[in-house]
């Protein structure tokens, strides 16, 4: 990871609530993050430390650009820090959806509705893998979405859980149903070194 992470900085990390809890936006833990240096990281990174490091459950989408930021934070909460990034890079979008923050490409797939789905009650991993099938075959720009990885035993309730995905739903929208009720669950679409992409699920501890 290019630059480093020291100094004195609060950052509020949200809970991102299941059912009966309160919105996103609502902070319920404080935590210190040391000065994040002016050194330029990529966005990517950037995310991926907020939410490994601080216990942040952002779920990351890769644009494939390797776009870089220069972060200057003092007294922000997570929301705030995520802003300067995207302010420095409008080719990513920051969205709540349904009580989750996402960070995503700046393109009008992810915001398209595809209708059709029948997920019900499928373990999370193999939820993820038949939606992204079926996303493909119905959304255009979706081709180089290779699949699905998993990190860790694959017996875990992170890809074991029935999820349920609604028939008609934004591409975010089915996404983010894919991560249940955990609050703690995050997803990540990469790009690899042959420049396809793959998904990921991640508990945030």
């Amino acid at each position: 990871m290019c630059g480093r992470i020291a100094g004195a900085l609060l950052v509020a990390i949200v809970a991102m609530p299941g059912p009966g809890r309160a919105s996103a936006r609502q902070w319920v833990k404080t935590v210190r993050i040391l000065d994040i240096s002016p050194a330029r990281i990529d966005v990517a990174e950037a995310i991926e430390s907020l939410r490994r490091d601080y216990h942040a459950p952002i779920s990351f989408i890769d644009g494939g650009d390797g776009a870089q930021v220069s972060l200057h934070v003092q007294d922000r909460t997570t929301s705030g820090v995520l802003a300067q990034i995207l302010r420095q890079n409008r080719a990513y979008r920051l969205a709540e959806v349904n009580g989750r923050w996402v960070v995503f490409p700046n393109r009008p797939g992810f915001q398209a509705v595809i209708e059709g789905v029948q997920i019900v009650d499928v373990p999370r991993l193999q939820a993820a893998d038949r939606y992204i099938g079926y996303l493909k075959g119905h959304i255009a720009g979706f081709e180089d979405l290779v699949g699905t990885i998993s990190k860790g035993n694959p017996e875990a309730p992170l890809f074991t859980t029935p999820v349920t995905l609604p028939r008609r739903a934004t591409v975010l929208q089915h996404l983010v149903a894919l991560l249940g009720d955990d609050p703690s669950i995050a997803f990540s679409i990469r790009q690899t070194r042959s420049g396809k992409y793959v998904f990921f699920l991640e508990t945030v501890p």
